[in-house]
């Protein structure tokens, strides 16, 4: 059954021979048309008309999903737990400019389309509508025929979009995470750790790096070949995450490196942390054809303070804990090291809270 304008005294329908017969049976033939991809199409209605309301929700005809809000309260809650893929709203309701606004400043309810419902006379209400961020118009009274090709067209455009965004965040992971263990690689830690770094200067919190190493590598791939190593890298990179907060930055820095950083973690708990992730490593069973062994890490700790360190550059606060891992493995391996920053500044320069450009 096609959609059809009611006879009501509010809303009168178009006359039938304004309408071409291919449309009608366009609309009749096509079961399926409101589609995102392989799934229904999700469609939000607001508005306080009865008729209009009963009359988008034949919109499930077509394939889309319907949800109907008689008022706008409760529209950005529903908007950002449903994430519809178009949102009908009437543009008389109150608020509804604001309303417009919000949806398209929200992060989550940002990419949702609005299409408005305005009265074919209010002309400033629709330029306006579209000003507020709105996709499109629709002027009432509507014929049903053309509100269902606007949404198809609505949802068609959403959903190349919502492929795009997939492909866009595919490419960013790709190109700042590491292929293997799925952890950030070297060039995405080099911006989280400036930014770590700033955070620590302007807090005055603490911020601890840890760069491991697994121990006898070579001799690992060399004796059971790369497949193990590869095996090796993950298990390592799980034991980390497992114990990896929310706030903390693990990547793999390179080869059989990783670097840990623990923001807000002090020397004392930094360097107890890196020996009971040195204990967990070195229970892991790595199973190979001739059995299975264990491996064991070394690891280089350095805490960045700014009452004790004053200004130091990030770059500085890695080259520290790589020339500790350096003396863990001088010193025979399997053990955790720790050296403290060196002072490049002291510490009058500025206070925690100033900017860096404050600091010169």
């Amino acid at each position: 059954m096609p959609l059809r304008a009611q006879n009501t005294p509010e809303h009168t329908p178009a006359e039938p021979s304004g309408v071409p017969a291919e449309l009608h049976l366009r609309v009749r033939s096509s079961a399926l048309r409101l589609r995102v991809g392989s799934r229904a199409g999700r469609v939000l209605v607001v508005d306080d008309d009865a008729w209009v309301r009963n009359t988008l929700r034949k919109l499930e005809q077509f394939g889309a999903q319907v949800e109907v809000l008689e008022g706008p309260e409760g529209l950005l809650e529903v908007a950002r737990q449903h994430r519809p893929d178009v949102i009908i709203i009437d543009g008389a309701i109150p608020d509804a400019s604001n309303l417009i606004k919000h949806l398209g400043a929200d992060p989550v309810t940002h990419p949702i389309p609005v299409l408005v419902l305005l009265d074919r006379n209010d002309v400033e209400g629709r330029v306006r509508a579209l000003e507020d961020g709105a996709f499109d118009c629709l002027t009432t009274p509507f014929h049903p025929p053309e509100v269902l090709a606007r949404v198809e067209k609505v949802l068609h455009v959403k959903g190349r979009e919502d492929a795009l965004r997939r492909r866009i965040t595919f490419l960013e992971e790709l190109a700042t995470s590491d292929p293997l263990t799925s952890l950030l690689n070297r060039r995405a830690l080099e911006e989280r750790l400036y930014l770590e770094m700033e955070r620590a200067r302007r807090s005055g919190h603490p911020l601890s790096c840890l760069i491991l190493d697994i121990d006898w590598f070579k001799d690992i791939n060399d004796r059971y070949g790369h497949k193990v190593g590869d095996d090796v890298i993950r298990q390592l990179a799980k034991v980390v995450l497992e114990r990896k907060r929310d706030r903390d930055v693990v990547c793999r820095y390179g080869g059989e490196e990783f670097v840990w950083l623990l923001p807000g973690i002090d020397k004392g708990l930094a360097v107890e942390m890196a020996d009971l992730l040195r204990r967990a490593v070195h229970e892991i069973d790595i199973p190979t054809g001739e059995g299975s062994f264990n491996i064991t890490i070394s690891v280089g700790v350095s805490t960045y303070q700014w009452k004790e360190h004053g200004r130091q550059s990030a770059e500085a606060l890695l080259e520290r804990a790589d020339q500790a891992l350096y003396q863990a493995k001088e010193q025979g391996k399997n053990r955790v090291v720790y050296l403290d920053p060196s002072v490049e500044h002291p510490l009058e320069e500025a206070a925690p809270g100033q900017n860096a450009v404050d600091l010169v």
